[in-house]
């Protein structure tokens, strides 16, 4: 084989286009279903602290329905007139558990400490000031191979309503 007739932008070429195939095939590999589930809650913390509804939506269920009555569309009502009353918006999760009900369905039990600003003023959490941060439910169902959000209910109470 004459190395001089060897086209290398052919070969590194391949050799890229290879790594990038196994970077894509392999990447899911090793990750637990845990994972998976916490990496859609983490997606929406990420959402909340970005004010951003279109990142919001793509994480809740079409079948949204939490305890309180409200629909995915109420939820997102909820969230944007929370995000028009803060300059910025921070999440700590202090703790996290999930917990299957089948191959498609997950409880999480997620304790978080919100952090809005708002013209200089700090305030905690969302409804609760505690420094120990918010108790909250989330059940979650995997659609078409993907973890979505159906319900976050707040422990111990509702979401506010009229909003």
């Amino acid at each position: 084989m004459d190395l001089r007739r060897l086209n290398w932008k052919r070969v590194i070429l391949l050799l890229v286009g290879l790594y990038l195939l196994g970077r894509y095939l392999f990447s899911g590999l090793g990750v637990t279903e845990p994972q998976r589930v916490l990496l859609v809650v983490t997606r929406a913390e990420e959402a909340v602290q970005k004010k951003s509804l279109l990142g919001l939506q793509q994480v809740l269920s079409s079948d949204y329905q939490d305890r309180s009555g409200l629909s995915r569309s109420d939820i997102l009502r909820l969230a944007a007139s929370y995000f028009r009353g803060q300059d910025s918006v921070s999440i700590l999760r202090l703790g996290s558990s999930v917990e299957f009900e089948g191959e498609d369905l997950a409880e999480v039990e997620l304790r978080i400490q919100v952090v809005g600003r708002s013209g200089g003023e700090v305030s905690l959490g969302f409804r609760d000031s505690t420094v120990l941060g918010e108790l909250y439910h989330l059940k979650m169902r995997k659609e078409r191979g993907e973890w979505k959000i159906l319900s976050v209910d707040p422990e111990g109470r509702d979401w506010p309503k009229g909003f």
